[in-house]
């Protein structure tokens, strides 16, 4: 049985995914989950997600994959990016 982040990883690849450009690899499961919650809207097992739960969800994951925890410069700085930037749409 493929673990959640593998379930997710190949999810994301079949989207088309590049796991993120220059992401240390720590944080790549993080953009994975986040490009599937963005091209689909919905979370891998079929939920509808917002744009701004799935900036959340994308944020909390960088934080739990970094021994900084919340004070990780990086989760924020791309956090914000993905808000201000990335594609904003609302549950269906």
């Amino acid at each position: 049985m493929a673990s959640y982040a593998e379930e997710v990883k190949a999810a994301a690849l079949a989207l088309g995914s590049d796991g993120c450009s220059h992401v240390p690899e720590i944080f790549q499961h993080c953009c994975f989950e986040h490009d599937v919650h963005c091209r689909t809207r919905h979370t891998l097992r079929g939920v509808p997600i917002s744009s701004a739960e799935a900036a959340a969800r994308f944020r909390r994951c960088m934080h739990a994959h970094s021994s900084l925890r919340w004070l990780n410069p990086l989760s924020w700085w791309r956090w914000a990016a993905v808000r201000k930037f990335g594609p904003q749409f609302t549950k269906p």
